[in-house]
C-alpha cells in the first residue's frame, strides 16, 4: 500500500495541529471563498506553507485572508483523519487500463473558467489523476468538454 503518512505528519507538525480533531470532509459545507473576503493576514507564512502542500488553494496566495487560512487549516485537519489511507495495488488484479475524464462549465466564481479532470485506473487501482482550471473561458459546455 502506498500512503502519505509521513507527508501528513510533517504538515500537521509544521502547522501545530498534531493533536487536532480530524475533519470529516476536505472543505466545510457551504463555504465559498473569494479573493477579497475577510481580513488580510498579518503574517501569511503559515498559509503559504500549507498551500505549498495543498495546491488547490493557491489561487489566493497573493493576498491570503483569514477565511483562506481557516479553509487551509480545515484541509490539514481533514488530512489528519486520512493519515493511514493509501492506494492498494493487489498482485492478483487484472491488468486492464481504463480512464475517465470530465469538465464543468464556467464554475469558477472569480474567472468563469472551467475545470477539467481525469483519473486513470490499472485494474481497480487508481494510478493517475489530475484536475486543472482551463486557461480561457469556454463559451459553451461543449467547448469546455473539448478543451
Amino acid at each position: 500500500m502506498l500512503n502519505q503518512r509521513k507527508f501528513i505528519l510533517d504538515i500537521l507538525k509544521s502547522t501545530g495541529t498534531e493533536d487536532c480533531k480530524p475533519a470529516k470532509f476536505p472543505f466545510p459545507k457551504g463555504i465559498k471563498l473569494s479573493v477579497d473576503q475577510g481580513e488580510l493576514l498579518e503574517d501569511p507564512e503559515i498559509y503559504r506553507r500549507i498551500i505549498g502542500s495543498v495546491q488547490h488553494l493557491s489561487q489566493f496566495m497573493c493576498e491570503p485572508r483569514k477565511p483562506h487560512l481557516q479553509a487551509a487549516i480545515h484541509v490539514v485537519k481533514y488530512l489528519a483523519g486520512t493519515i493511514d489511507w493509501g492506494l492498494y495495488y493487489p498482485a492478483d488484479s487484472e491488468v486492464k487500463l481504463s480512464s475517465f475524464c470530465d469538465s464543468d462549465w464556467g464554475n469558477c466564481a472569480f474567472s468563469s473558467r472551467s475545470l477539467t479532470g481525469y483519473c486513470v485506473f490499472l485494474g481497480k487501482s487508481l494510478v493517475s489523476w489530475k484536475t486543472k482550471k482551463q486557461k480561457t473561458v469556454s463559451k459553451s459546455s461543449t467547448e469546455a468538454e473539448y478543451r
